[in-house]
């Protein structure tokens, strides 16, 4: 592979400009560049390393986080309405089905609420989420407000996982 100039005179640019100020999201592209993949292979592999594997729980990053980084990727593109932008999150369709606070992440709802959460409720909470194409872990799932003074807040939560 010969000398690129145009590559040279890009990058000369840029540094001059003040705009190649991030070496993480230089060493990041020259990984991906030199792997050269087919984008359907490199979207598939960004999905992968946002959403984490099943034998780590702790990878991969939140829904929130990941609509930060979508935010940030339209941005960087040029793009500047977001993909998808009247679609709701799990958490606020389930919000406004059952008229309670809540938030989703890719394996779990959580319900912000310190009211009792009745047994025929929460059935009818988790038939819904079952709806969505959803398998809730009933055995990690807790409909049950707690609240350690000095501590934190256990919030109701049910987990899932994709069918």
């Amino acid at each position: 592979m010969g000398f690129d100039v145009s590559k040279w005179n890009k990058q000369r640019y840029l540094a001059e400009a003040g705009l190649l100020e991030n070496k993480e999201a230089d060493k990041l592209h020259d990984l991906i560049y030199n792997a050269n993949p087919l984008y359907p292979d490199l979207a598939k592999a960004l999905a992968k390393f946002l959403k984490g594997t099943e034998e780590d729980l702790d990878s991969g990053f939140s829904s929130d986080q990941i609509k930060d980084f979508m935010r940030i990727f339209h941005t960087e593109l040029g793009m500047e309405e977001p993909l998808n932008e009247n679609e709701k999150s799990l958490g606020e369709e389930f919000s406004i089905e059952f008229d309670v606070p809540a938030s989703s992440d890719r394996d779990s709802i959580t319900i912000r609420t310190k009211d009792i959460i009745e047994d025929k409720t929460a059935k009818k909470m988790i038939d819904w989420i079952e709806s969505k194409g959803y398998i809730v872990d009933k055995e990690q799932s807790n409909f049950d407000y707690d609240y350690e003074p000095g501590e934190r807040y256990f919030w109701p939560r049910i987990r899932f996982n994709k069918k």
